[in-house]
């Protein structure tokens, strides 16, 4: 049969639609290598931390423009978006070339996006005499997207671990071949419109709910503390944006500190609330990709997976719960926003209200401001370039309708005055609650503070592994790329732009979160929240016309789905980590290990107990662990110091000074234990400055601790 060959010739000329992706990976490759050159001819040192956050940047500043440039440039820069898909493909010869045991590698990227192709391409339009089984382009983004998602294995031979481990191995097979289902692009059918949820959707959402709520193994000691401390410090009257600091956020603080319970219960309780809406949202959006069972399993698989659990090794499986910082707790806003972005740009077929648009996404947008700092430069990123766009193209719709251009700039400037006047009045009220109830105007700085530290100060910094896992970031930042660019090339008033404007700059800024701690973990934890933008992605995709650039991210997007569900579903702890055991809430501190025995003799022979204020200067990352006695666990819920001690001691010295001399008006003192074997650098420094008004009546040692009492002098 003359066209059923492998690959058909007409496939050939849709090789141009991969010129985005191309393009942006020819920019990362290249920046990795002249940005060093670069800093070095301004005589600067060129750290590595330096030219990753260059790098970083240049997708914002350089990338956008370029794209914009060769969009709209037609037929006229053909030739020059043609030249960079071909030196991209040069590029793969070239990474063999310098590595060339990395052959076996792409050999099996190359097999595994063949295959995806071929699921993909099994509808009975391809079926046809005369169509290809596999076309150049998309086997080409299957290949790239097997290959970028093999660095989320970050222990291992990705390809060893997937294919020889009989769990991992069986997993892979099914969730290949559903997400291919699932994405298959079809020509018949290729608009969804709307999806149908039935009953075996609702009995998923129930378990994910119901999984939300689970009780072990949820806590991690050092990262709830964070958490804890906070809470607890305002329950004995501390204020936040004054004298209690609080690294993940304002709003997130405030909700837990005002339930009911010990501040372990309480967070416990508003974690597990925040898990199941992130849940629901997460499953109603994949969900929506697609129809049938396979949609539904996808969904669920992909939720389960990805949301509760966080595959550190081959030996180890940590509950998602236990790092509140790297889950729904420190993200539910850019969810939220997504979704009634959607709900507005994808799911409706007119073209919403300008007023009504502007108002609810502003009001979204300053809920994410009130969350935290973080999430408000995450979803500052979605809402304002959604904007952005809407606004441009509500000005150009005016202007055809013949409005003159005083009229047109009035009516958007009244727009952008919507979410300034928000952002000018939130301001205000704020400032004035704490004016009339507190009796001071806040600490603003206090609120940004943490987030420039991560960003400009370094803390916490870690490489990042070039042909590591930070390829699944960009693979979906790639993906909605394209997907924008393609929409502008063809039709720049699409209203579908503002929803891929909107995911473009989330998968954008949440970068910043792997760029600033580049461990491979923390693309995990980015991974629901990158699988939700790709699932909004397709959902923008398959509700307008149908294309042969459709096939070309749906291919590329198969493994990103699959993956995840793969790496936990195969890991060897999966099954015993679901069939835990729960505890009561009531007994969740349970969890928490055990205070040192030398130190609980050093505090029982001073008197000391639970209800005492402490404050733990050991290596400054933990608070005061249990006190245990037989089957009783009791926790220091009081301190006079905000705790634990690193949420100051990461700060520079003039701003942690600032809130040791605030809590030194607030509380009278307490117990100060000190690790000897453990301390900080810092610490003689330290003992002056909380001496300053106070005397240390009581000393308690051994060869491990120092238990001393800090009084009002």
């Amino acid at each position: 049969m003359k066209g059923d060959s492998l690959i058909g010739r007409d496939s050939r000329k849709t090789l141009e639609f991969l010129w985005p992706a191309s393009l942006g990976v020819i920019g990362v490759v290249l920046g990795w290598y002249l940005i060093p050159v670069a800093i070095h001819l301004v005589g600067r040192g060129g750290q590595q931390e330096t030219i990753e956050w260059a790098l970083y940047m240049s997708l914002l500043v350089i990338f956008p423009p370029l794209v914009l440039l060769l969009a709209r440039g037609g037929a006229r820069l053909r030739v020059a978006r043609m030249s960079v898909v071909a030196l991209s493909l040069l590029a793969v010869v070239g990474y063999v070339l310098l590595s060339p045991n990395r052959i076996v590698g792409i050999a099996l990227a190359l097999a595994a996006g063949t295959a995806t192709v071929v699921l993909t391409r099994l509808d009975p339009e391809f079926r046809k005499i005369g169509a290809p089984v596999v076309t150049l382009p998309a086997l080409v983004a299957a290949t790239f997207g097997w290959m970028s998602v093999a660095g989320l294995v970050s222990w291992g031979n990705a390809s060893r671990w997937l294919i020889f481990r009989p769990q991992a191995a069986i997993a892979l097979v099914v969730f290949a071949w559903c997400g291919a289902v699932v994405l298959r692009e079809t020509r018949v059918d290729g608009v969804i419109r709307r999806v149908d949820m039935g009953a075996l959707d609702w009995l998923a959402i129930a378990v994910l709910m119901l999984f939300s709520f689970r009780t072990f193994p949820i806590i991690e000691f050092y990262h709830w503390g964070f958490y804890i401390g906070p809470i607890e410090q305002m329950r004995q009257g501390g204020q936040l944006l004054w004298d209690t600091p609080s690294q993940y956020g304002f709003l997130s603080i405030l909700l837990p500190t005002l339930l009911p319970g010990t501040a372990w219960e309480s967070f416990w309780f508003f974690q597990s609330v925040v898990f199941a809406i992130v849940a629901v949202i997460m499953y109603v959006g994949i969900r929506k990709i697609g129809r049938g069972t396979s949609a539904s399993l996808l969904a669920f698989a992909v939720v389960f997976t990805t949301l509760f659990f966080r595959p550190r090794s081959d030996a180890l499986l940590l509950s998602a719960q236990m790092t509140p910082s790297g889950g729904p707790v420190r993200f539910i806003p850019m969810f939220v926003l997504l979704m009634w972005l959607a709900h507005w740009i994808v799911d409706r077929d007119e073209i919403p209200n300008s007023t009504r648009f502007v108002v609810r996404g502003s009001l979204i947008w300053m809920f994410a401001v009130v969350w935290s700092a973080e999430a408000a430069i995450y979803c500052s990123a979605i809402w304002f370039a959604a904007l952005a766009v809407y606004l441009i193209q509500s000005a150009w719709k005016l202007k055809d309708q013949g409005a003159t251009g005083g009229a047109v700039a009035s009516r958007i400037l009244r727009l952008i005055l919507i979410p300034v006047g928000m952002a000018v009045f939130t301001g205000i009220a704020v400032s004035l609650v704490y004016r009339v109830i507190v009796g001071r105007m806040p600490d603003l700085y206090g609120y940004i503070e943490y987030a420039l530290l991560y960003s400009k100060g370094g803390f916490g910094a870690l490489p990042i592994d070039p042909t590591g896992s930070v390829w699944f970031i960009l693979l979906i930042f790639f993906a909605i790329s394209t997907a924008g660019a393609l929409y502008l090339a063809s039709d720049p008033f699409n209203k579908r732009l503002v929803m891929l404007a909107a995911l473009w700059g989330g998968a954008w800024s949440v970068g910043s979160y792997y760029t600033g701690r580049s461990h491979p973990v923390n693309v995990l934890s980015l991974a629901p929240i990158l699988l939700f933008s790709a699932a909004l992605l397709l959902r923008t995709m398959r509700s307008d016309f149908s294309s042969p650039w459709h096939e070309i991210i749906f291919a590329a997007l198969v493994p990103a789905f699959a993956v995840p569900i793969v790496i936990t579903l195969g890991h060897k702890n999966v099954v015993a980590e679901v069939a835990r055991p729960q505890l009561s809430p009531s007994s969740i501190v349970t969890q928490v290990p055990a205070m040192d025995s030398s130190l609980a003799t050093l505090l029982a022979q001073e008197g000391a107990k639970p209800s005492d204020p402490v404050v733990l200067i050991g290596d400054g990352r933990l608070m005061l662990p249990a006190w245990k006695s037989g089957g009783t666990t009791m926790m220091s819920d009081r301190s006079w110091l905000p705790k634990p001690y690193e949420i100051i001691g990461s700060l520079p010295a003039a701003r942690r000074n600032v809130y040791i001399d605030r809590n030194r008006f607030s509380s009278p003192g307490g117990w100060l234990i000190h690790s000897k074997t453990d301390t900080i650098a810092h610490f003689d420094e330290l003992h002056q400055k909380l001496l300053e008004g106070r005397t240390e009546s009581r000393r308690l040692e051994d060869d491990r601790w120092i238990v001393s009492w800090i009084g009002v002098r």
